[in-house]
């Protein structure tokens, strides 16, 4: 139909109708169309929008005429263009047109309008889109059960706080082959709902062994967590090899492989009954491998490899069979003509002779140029000659071979123990037997672990003029070309009639005052009767009247007590011990009537200078009251027998655990004495004694650095280290003194060295540990032919670099050395292993390959603190090359070198710690130019999120809150009691409690700020720890929002730490009235005149405000915000305090409504900025667990950690250039 001179007439509607053929007419068909303005509809009047998802929004245009010719889309009143990185519009005619929002922000929410028109006019409809969060995925205790049949089963399920309200939480069940089945409470289940989300279950059958998903909802979406409900079965121990056919004489290990176990073992087992393992044979009988030493025929049998967990124990068989070895004989021959007719072996001589036949015992091969004759496990009765025969029809060829079979030779001992007088000979010997005496074998002797001779075929050891140090443990050895043996059941005890006391230190100096104790130890058998002490040649008599000063004194307490000690009781002293039998009816010594015996260093008169005076406590850190230079001919050292202590890798966590409970750690440092065991005598010259810094730490003559002296000296405090391969990896030495500062840097050029570790402060309390041997900046040091200068310092939390430059004036040649001195290493204690382990990460990261020269390290003395830290160097390469590490056994390496090394029995714990510290920690550090690239994946990873890198790390930042919090902070300070780590007694103090806004947020005893100049009815209490930044160990305060009554006591804390800027971050304007006045200018707080000089508004609604607080002014930033702050905020706060943090030392104070949340997110957000600038990385990671050693509740919100990561990310993407914190 076509209508001439139309005139537009809206709202008419024409309908096309169509009718079928015939009678009665039949409707079939019918079509109109509207003339007017477009009709239009949304689908749904509100959508919900995942933020960081997309939404996707329907409008439907009905059948208009004139037709549409223009469709738009606005949000509220403002159009949206085409961006096809963030909306997708599509129209087409007839079909309903959409927009899709990607990548949803929170300002995406709001109206939207969909916009359509035609010649007649335009039209549009409304939907509102309402932005949020879908809840995060709830955290279960474990993710796989495994049960007991018949047990009640608890399924932990935990909801984390969102953004968005949970609104319903559900269990679904899954089993292989079926669908989810949602799971209410009936008679079966109980729990599982919003109010009550942990399900419980009686475990019946089969049925209950399946997935479990506890699943929570908001308006926006639903998340889930997954959790595997199983048997428990005995753990599953697997044989490496269940059969092995060693050879006899060889070691032998037995592997096995034990999965979900708890503890295993090893029996033997002899067809009815099971044995205990021999221990004198075997090692290894509480781990996963078993070894076999020397092994023979006795040895074969079944072992049994055993695991035990919970559910029970189960084990696996492996069957020994040994045998003896192969011989192969080889037959060559040339080419012969005509062809040879046979080949073969004969075994023997003369008539005797038989032919050997391929099978069984002999494997015979032949090819056209040789044969071979392989004799199988190897008896005595194979012991004959072999001919191999070649013949041809005119000849034969024949050679010979003669087999000879052995075994080891065997030991038996005379005697196994010798009693004789001091000063006699003694003869001790072994017995060898089944050698021929044409077989040659070497013998050695061993005096505990010593080699001390080494005679071919000698079965004596002959001991010439016995000393008392001669007695001990003697083992002879054997050995020839079949095998060694040994027997080391000999003793020898001396009979020494007069034997010198020992004292534990020739100088003591003592506070005036106290009680003194002079330590004294004998070496003498038979036992002693009289043990006396002298004064400067005077004999200290002991009656009831002298008790009141002295005591000790006997053969029971050989030490000598001093009371109330005096400067009169300085002098020397001198240790007498007498025995029971004379020999000679002469005096000698202070002994009547007895024999004159030395203890082995020609000492007949032992003497100990005793000092006294006023002295702190940190002055005697370096004197330890057990070592004694031990010079002369004292030639053995027999440390106590520790068990084995290699370690595998993984293991070493539940290792320190068992070592821990039974203080284990500390009783095996105390089992090697701190004595010295080799000879120091340069350092005991008299022109090289005043180049020590202690009286008692000396380098060692056989390990010590010797400089070039051309003519001059050649001596410093310094000895060779070796680390796990390399010989002298290292070189520890004492810490500089005046008069050694150009002997230190001439050892620095001598020796190549490119890199020094400092582990001590010039000055810890009052005692100076290390002259500064490095000039300042801008300045240089001329030390002889050496220039010095300082060219870059950067500083950190715990630990200062500085690059610096060596030039020698005589050749022009410089080299740059970098210094990395550790400042967090406390005066009494040691440092917390995270600290330790981010700064051995640094050292390592700057170790450049082919540099040759070692390692030095030193702190105060050169032993304590510098042989923790090789130790941990050297033990990290030996894990991470073999995957087992000895640490024991690397501190009596150390100690070979040099004497003392790891100090105290704390830090020889401190280094287990400090090992699994850094065996179990991720790389999660990232590059400055990477970081962008990092951000993207995270932001745009679509994969569960409990496979997302943000979600990991999250959660092992919980396990270390845990850690810290439950098991015990000791994972992460050694140097403390483990019960008194996590105490929060302060706070939880009838007088303090009220002062806190969150019970679940309270300052450790020893991390939390204490009030100075509190008034009078306060106390030293307020909620509020120290953090550090990223370059000072306090460089923020985190306190809580004020409670009315303990407004005072914030201010008190501005004033007694010095605080000059205040970043106070919180919900509502409102808020602020309780740090200052918003509306008065002038306000009095307790004692504090607060006036407010100034008050401006930045961007990004941060309110600046000036405080007078006399006689100094205190800058205060405010932030509003209802949950996090958004990354732009955080950002420009960085950029407003920069300045204030340049310009002093002052802590920034950071306050929030509990103390905790958004506290730890600015602290960790402007530390990683100040890494990027610095370090040109960051690892947010580790600078929040270093903020959560100090306060635990840092970062409780998954929604903060990863805002710090977006911050960042935005920070590094702007222009923006920030100060170091």
């Amino acid at each position: 139909m076509t209508i001439k001179s139309f005139a537009v007439t809206y709202g008419i509607s024409y309908r096309c109708k169509c009718y079928g053929q015939g009678k009665p007419k039949q409707y079939r068909y019918s079509a109109s169309v509207t003339i007017g303005k477009p009709k239009i509809s949304f689908e749904k009047p509100q959508y919900n929008a995942v933020i960081g998802g997309s939404v996707y929004m329907t409008c439907i245009i009905g059948v208009t005429y004139p037709p549409v010719t223009k469709v738009w889309w606005t949000k509220g009143y403002t159009a949206i263009n085409a961006n096809k990185d963030r909306y997708e519009q599509r129209y087409k005619q007839s079909s309903p047109t959409s927009l899709k929002v990607l990548y949803v922000e929170q300002n995406d929410g709001g109206e939207y309008r969909c916009y359509a028109n035609n010649t007649v006019g335009e039209m549009f409809a409304t939907t509102t889109v309402v932005t949020g969060n879908i809840p995060k995925p709830p955290i279960a205790s474990k993710y796989i059960y495994r049960i007991k049949e018949g047990t009640t089963v608890s399924l932990h399920c935990d909801p984390q706080t969102s953004t968005q309200t949970i609104t319903e939480l559900w269990w679904q069940r899954h089993r292989s082959g079926y669908s989810y089945s949602n799971l209410t409470s009936d008679w079966r289940y109980s729990g599982g709902t919003l109010t009550s989300p942990n399900l419980h279950f009686a475990h019946r059958g089969n049925y209950d062994l399946a997935n479990y998903t506890c699943n929570v909802a908001n308006a926006f979406g639903s998340s889930r967590v997954e959790i595997k409900v199983e048997l428990g079965k005995p753990p599953n121990v697997i044989a490496v090899n269940r059969s092995i056919r060693p050879i006899r004489g060889k070691t032998v290990t037995l592997t096995c492989n034990i999965i979900v176990g708890t503890r295993m073992w090893w029996k033997r087992f002899d067809g009815r009954h099971e044995i205990d393992i021999e221990r004198d044979k075997t090692s290894g009988g509480a781990t996963a491998s078993l070894t076999i030493r020397n092994i023979q025929a006795v040895d074969d049998g079944d072992y049994r490899c055993y695991g035990e967990n919970e559910f029970g124990s189960t084990y696996d068989t492996v069957r020994v069979s040994s045998v003896g070895s192969d011989a192969t004989f080889k037959c060559s021959f040339s080419e012969s003509s005509p062809s040879m007719q046979s080949i073969l072996w004969r075994k023997g001589t003369g008539a005797g002779q038989i032919v050997l036949k391929h099978g069984g015992k002999y494997v015979i091969q032949k090819t056209v140029m040789s044969t071979t004759l392989q004799i199988k496990t190897v008896t005595i009765n194979d012991a004959d000659t072999y001919t191999c025969i070649a013949v041809n029809k005119y000849s034969e060829g024949t050679d010979s071979f003669s087999l000879s079979v052995g075994s080891p030779p065997r030991i038996n001992i005379i005697q196994a123990l010798y009693i004789i007088k001091a000063g006699n000979n003694v003869n001790i010997s072994c017995v060898v037997r089944n050698v021929p005496e044409n077989y040659k074998y070497t013998m050695y002797w061993n005096k505990g672990s010593h080699r001390i001779t080494h005679y071919k075929y000698n079965p004596f050891l002959i001991i010439k003029i016995a000393k008392p140090n001669d007695a001990g443990n003697y083992s002879c050895h054997v050995e020839n070309k079949y095998g060694k043996n040994t027997h080391d059941s000999i003793e020898i005890k001396v009979l020494c009639e007069y034997s010198t006391g020992l004292f534990a230190n020739y100088m003591t100096e003592v506070i005036e005052g106290s009680h003194t104790i002079l330590d004294c130890s004998y070496d003498s058998y038979p036992e002693p009767t009289k043990v006396y002490w002298k004064k400067d040649d005077k004999i200290i008599k002991l009656s009831e009247s002298s008790r009141t000063k002295y005591n000790g004194s006997s053969v029971e307490i050989p030490v000598l007590v001093i009371h109330d000690t005096t400067q009169k009781d300085s002098g020397k002293r001198s240790n007498n011990v007498n025995n029971i039998k004379p020999i000679r009816q002469e005096t000698r010594s202070f002994a009547e009537n007895v024999e004159l015996c030395t203890d082995g260093r020609g000492i007949r008169d032992n003497g100990l200078y005793l000092n006294v005076g006023i002295v702190s406590s940190s002055a005697m850190e370096n004197v330890n009251p057990t070592t004694v230079p031990i010079t002369g001919d004292n030639e053995y050292y027999n440390l106590s027998e520790v068990q084995s202590s290699c370690i595998r890798v993984e293991e070493l966590k539940q290792y320190i655990e068992k070592k821990q409970r039974q203080e284990a750690l500390k009783n095996e440092y105390k089992s090697i004495p701190n004595v010295a065991v080799h000879p120091t005598t340069h350092a005991q010259t008299k022109e090289n004694m005043p180049k020590n810094r202690f009286k008692t730490t000396f380098p060692y003559d056989h390990t010590r650095v010797i400089l070039e002296s051309n003519g001059g000296s050649d001596y410093i405090n310094a000895n060779y280290i070796d680390g796990f391969e390399k010989e002298k990896c290292y070189i520890a030495c004492q810490g500089p003194i005046k008069h050694t500062v150009a002997d230190h840097w001439k050892m620095i050029w001598q020796e190549n060295v490119y890199q020094i570790v400092m582990l001590t402060n010039l000055v810890e309390g009052i005692k100076i540990k290390c002259e500064q041997y490095w000039p300042s900046g801008g300045k240089q040091m001329v030390l002889g032919n050496l220039i010095i200068r300082l060219n870059v310092e950067k500083e950190r939390t715990a630990y200062v670099t500085r690059e610096i430059t060596i030039e020698d004036k005589k050749t022009s040649k410089k080299r740059k050395v970098t210094q990395y001195h550790f400042t967090a290493w406390p005066d009494h204690g040691t440092p917390d292993p995270l600290y330790l382990v981010l700064f051995h990460r640094h050292v390592m990261s700057d170790t450049k390959a082919g540099h040759s020269g070692p390692l030095l390290v030193h702190c105060s003395a050169g032993i304590g603190r510098t042989g923790t830290y090789i130790a941990l160097d050297a033990l990290l390469e030996e894990g991470r090359t073999t995957g087992f590490l000895d640490i024991f056994k690397y501190l009596k390496k150390m100690r070979y070198s040099r004497m003392n090394m790891i100090q105290t029995a704390n830090q020889y714990v401190c280094l287990h710690y400090t090992l699994l510290e850094a065996f179990t920690m991720k790389d999660t550090k990232i590059r400055k130019d990477k970081f962008s690239e990092v951000w993207m994946s995270i932001s745009t990873d679509n994969r569960p999120v409990n496979h997302q890198r943000l979600d990991e790390e999250f959660k092992d930042l919980q396990q270390h809150v845990r850690e810290i919090k439950g098991l015990s902070s000791s994972m992460l300070n050694a140097k403390k009691d483990e019960q008194n780590q996590t105490q929060h007694n302060a706070a939880m103090s009838t007088t303090n409690l009220a002062k806190n806004r969150n019970k679940d947020v309270l300052p450790m005893d020893d991390k939390r700020v204490y009030l100075v100049s509190y008034g009078k009815g306060r106390s030293d209490y307020i909620n509020a720890v120290q953090v550090p930044s990223y370059t000072k160990f306090v460089g923020y305060i985190t306190t809580q929002l004020p409670l009315p009554d303990t407004k005072v006591d914030f201010w008190t804390m501005i004033r007694d730490h010095i605080s000059s800027t205040i970043v106070l971050i919180i919900n509502n304007k409102k808020e602020a009235d309780l740090v200052y006045s918003q509306s008065e200018d002038n306000v009095t707080i307790g004692e504090f005149n607060i006036k407010i000089s100034a008050r401006r508004v930045e961007e990004n609604d941060i309110t600046e405000a000036t405080i007078d607080d006399k006689p100094r002014p205190i800058v205060l930033f405010q932030v509003i915000c209802k949950s996090i702050p958004d990354p732009a905020v955080l950002c420009k706060l960085a950029d407003l305090i920069s300045t204030r943090a340049t310009m002093s030392n002052d802590p920034i104070t950071v306050v929030s409504s509990d103390g905790a949340k958004n506290c730890g997110l600015f602290c960790a957000f402007t530390n990683a900025v100040s890494s990027m600038q610095i370090d040109n990385n960051a690892d947010i990671f580790q600078l929040v667990r270093l903020l959560q050693l100090r306060r635990p509740e840092f970062f409780t919100d998954f929604e903060e950690y990863k805002r710090c990561y977006e911050a960042l990310h935005v920070h590094l993407e702007s222009a923006n250039v920030y100060a170091n914190f």
